[in-house]
């Protein structure tokens, strides 16, 4: 119970920091090309941003996996 107790400000603090933030944001549009754009070609432009925002977010991940793995490699090869 005291781990608790003493845990209990910065739950508080995360709490406050994270309604704060939700709070203050105000909702985004998208830019007036984009809109534009969108509204004249329809869905298959729609899913070549769905697949380049994939993308964008996968390849870091891949990165950083290729890395461990080549690491992984050359260590068990060492050991």
């Amino acid at each position: 119970m005291p781990k608790f107790s003493r845990d209990l400000p910065w739950l508080l603090a995360v709490l406050v920091a994270v309604w704060i933030v939700l709070g203050a944001v105000e909702p985004t549009w998208a830019c007036p090309n984009c809109k534009d754009t969108l509204a004249e070609h329809g869905g298959r432009l729609q899913i070549g941003y769905a697949l380049s925002i994939g993308l964008m977010i996968a390849a870091p991940f891949g990165i950083l996996g290729g890395w461990a793995v080549a690491i992984y490699r050359m260590m068990k090869t060492t050991a």
